[in-house]
């Protein structure tokens, strides 16, 4: 089952519409989705996949044609299916006589047919093995019809959410357990879907809703056609009392939509929140390529997370919140419709090639709203997810032993970034749309990427180092750096001696990683950035600079995947961002520290905010006297009494009558207790209520009437285990929402 690793990540965005008052930048964004997965794969090995007796055929259509029947009676709460799914399938090998399948053990099938003669067929298990009427021969097609009924099993669910709600998720092996199929990711076809449900439900699916019947009995139909091709795993639906809405957006067609199915008790919230999905395909259609689909759209579900089903993802519940907290839930799954949905990765090998590109995308939104830093911050959080998994299981990107782990995610998302700093980003973004420029969709494998990856970065084998030991092998280099200045005839020379001390003996981590490393040499006369090109367990390089190196910095500006045992200089992440009541900075600094001192800078002269008494990780809310532009400075005193200072960008900051505010939790994750603070503009009633996603409250913050003005509360969470949290503020003066991450 995943595990949610929910860690801080210093952002400093800039300013956007969709942007909320206060970003919690340390949210995983995709770890709600990850968990999903996880625990859908979790059941499918608890169940053992199905023995296949080889798959000598490729699914061309599904026409599948379903009646459903929801039960509410008992608790808790089932569904039932019957109806057929029609295969058209193309012979692969000359005799083709059986046809084998995967459907659940639990449903029944009543009949199999083609062209009307039935077919002789029989179960075992979990396999469904179809006599043919004759032999087929390699490239010829035909039909079969399969009429089924039962209670799914698995990959379709009902809930009572919603009034009432039936709806299906089976990445990466649960298909089977609502239509027959071959059920993996690399065999792709068009389908055409029809759902027959009760008559006050609208039904929501994959492609193009081409008409609906009112069958004049209690129940309406709904017919999707799905002229594009997807695997099994992105064939979908959902059927409830939806309120139905859309948005547009323009890439040169004409207007598109963007197609929406919300729940009743939801719908000002969700409109605010899926708002941002237009302005969202517009940008990744501008930066890969343009949005292949007829629309796209979303619709809400239970699974507890979210899931890129192709033109209408499946988003939960719980991440509407009606202020934009999960845009990058939103802006994941979006980029997936590229990354994973018109490419699919041909294995479950290789899904990185689909977790790793769609989390990217998110840096790339993070980058388009908040600029260099954005990015840098952005990954920054990526890394440390990262780290803190593989601290304790280390694996692969490839064939990885987690197919939804953070290492997934994170580490192949910082494997892009890692390519795209070995050039321009117009060679990156070349590559990058040449990956995907295919005007059919299709499957990818690792491989693949490498070759067209190399016709832009230098050639064949060109990156096979580079792919070897990021992708191929696992971790991470470590390092230990020496720095000495001397003075020559010729001038100053600064020497730096790198070694790698990771740990190789697990067999799967790269004794030396070869890799440039950025490196930034501060004098007295100003600083000299350089590449140290490192091949070696140790290696020494000498720098030309115009004075003695005060300090250096490693990695400026976050592009390499590595930890820094030791350094002359603290590794410090800084910034600032405007809050209700002033602004809010933000750090943390890794070194051998003996003290921590902020400053502000107002362009006339600095103040000193806070002294010696500092964490290595904190926060402080500075209060300036008058609205201006503010930058903010933290000099790190090392042990060796050595400082060295590090600046924000400047803030603009407009002083605000107290509007209703709830801050994020601090600290986060937590691991005892976090304290929150909130603000009324005007007396009124407070409930502050820690929910699980799932809806239930789980706790009381704060309870009853409160004047105007600001407050602080402590929350002790030593009994709730691991995992997110929903903290809402309800009042008579409007709703906010944080989310809180309980880690253990």
């Amino acid at each position: 089952m995943r595990i949610f690793l929910m860690v801080f990540v210093l952002l400093a965005f800039g300013v956007s519409a969709h942007v909320p008052p206060t970003l919690d930048p340390y949210f995983d964004a995709a770890a709600l989705e990850a968990a999903a997965k996880a625990t859908a794969a979790a059941k499918a090995v608890q169940r053992g996949e199905p023995e296949r007796t080889g798959v000598d055929y490729d699914q061309e259509n599904l026409d599948l044609s379903l009646t459903l029947v929801y039960f509410s009676d008992i608790e808790p709460v089932w569904c039932t299916l019957d109806g057929t799914a029609a295969w058209t399938l193309k012979s692969t090998e000359d005799g083709l006589a059986i046809v084998d399948m995967e459907l659940a053990g639990e449903l029944t099938v009543d009949a199999v047919l083609h062209d009307l003669l039935y077919l002789d067929f029989e179960r075992v298990g979990d396999i469904l093995s179809i006599t043919l009427d004759r032999t087929y021969d390699a490239g010829e097609r035909f039909t079969i019809v399969i009429e089924y009924s039962g209670i799914p099993p698995y990959g379709m669910y009902a809930d009572s959410a919603n009034g009432g709600i039936i709806h299906t998720f089976t990445e990466p092996y649960d298909s089977s357990g609502w239509f027959p199929c071959y059920d993996a990711p690399d065999d792709r076809f068009t389908c055409n879907q029809s759902y027959t449900v009760r008559d006050d439900w609208l039904v929501a699916s994959n492609g193009v809703l081409v008409s609906t019947a009112d069958n004049d009995n209690g129940t309406k139909t709904f017919n999707w056609e799905a002229d594009f091709e997807l695997p099994t795993y992105l064939v979908a639906m959902a059927a409830s009392d939806y309120y139905y809405f859309y948005d547009t957006f323009d890439i040169g067609e004409g207007p598109q939509h963007v197609d929406n199915w919300v729940y009743q008790e939801h719908i000002p919230e969700a409109e605010e929140d899926l708002s941002i999905a237009p302005e969202m395909v517009e940008f990744n259609s501008g930066l890969f390529s343009d949005y292949r689909y007829p629309r796209y759209g979303h619709m809400i579900t239970e699974i507890g997370g979210a899931m890129e089903h192709t033109t209408t993802t499946t988003y939960s519940s719980g991440l509407i919140t009606g202020d934009h907290t999960f845009d990058w839930v939103v802006v994941h799954e979006l980029g997936h419709q590229w990354f994973g949905d018109w490419i699919t990765c041909e294995t479950w090998e290789n899904i990185w090639l689909n977790e790793g590109f769609a989390s990217y995308v998110e840096a790339f939104w993070a980058e388009h709203i908040g600029g260099e830093e954005g990015l840098r911050n952005y990954m920054a959080g990526f890394k440390v997810q990262y780290f803190h998994e593989d601290s304790y299981y280390r694996y692969p990107l490839y064939d990885p032993d987690f197919l939804f782990g953070t290492t997934v995610y994170k580490k192949g998302a910082w494997v892009l970034h890692m390519l795209r700093h070995l050039d321009d980003d117009e060679t990156f973004l070349n590559m990058l749309r040449e990956y995907v420029s295919d005007d059919d969709s299709g499957t990818v494998t690792t491989e693949e990427l490498i070759a067209v990856a190399e016709n832009y970065y230098g050639g064949l084998g060109s990156l096979d180092t580079f792919f070897d030991q990021w992708v191929y092998d696992a971790g991470y280099p470590e390092y230990d750096v020496v720095v000495w200045s001397e003075q020559t005839p010729n001038g100053w020379m600064c020497h730096v001696q790198l070694s790698q001390v990771q740990d190789y003996s697990d067999g799967i981590t790269p004794e030396v990683f070869v890799t440039p490393v950025d490196l930034q040499l501060v004098t007295l006369d100003g600083t000299v950035d350089v590449v140290f090109d490192d091949d070696q367990r140790v290696d020494e390089q000498s720098f030309a600079v115009p004075a003695a190196v005060s300090r250096i910095v490693f990695d400026p500006d976050g592009w390499l995947l590595y930890k820094l045992l030791s350094s002359d200089a603290p590794v410090v992440e800084l910034t600032a961002a405007p809050d209700d009541d002033g602004v809010l900075v933000t750090w943390a600094a890794e070194g051998d520290l003996s003290g921590i001192e902020l400053y502000r800078d107002d362009g006339l002269g600095e103040v000193k905010l806070h002294e010696n008494g500092l964490e290595p990780r904190g926060r402080f809310l500075d209060r300036p006297d008058s609205p201006g532009s503010y930058r903010y400075r933290l000099e790190t005193l090392s042990s060796d009494g050595s400082r060295q200072s590090y600046l924000t960008s400047w803030v603009d900051w407009r002083e605000s009558a107290a509007p209703l505010a709830l801050s994020a939790p601090w600290p986060c994750p937590a691991t005892g207790g976090f304290s929150v603070a909130f603000s009324l503009p005007r007396n009124a009633d407070v409930a502050l209520v820690l929910y699980d996603l799932a809806g239930r409250r789980v706790a009381v913050a704060a309870e009853g009437e409160y004047a105007a003005g600001r407050y602080e509360v402590s929350f002790d969470a030593a009994g709730l285990p691991s995992g997110v949290y929903l903290l809402k503020l309800d009042t008579d003066c409007g709703a906010r929402t944080h989310r809180v991450v309980i880690a253990r």
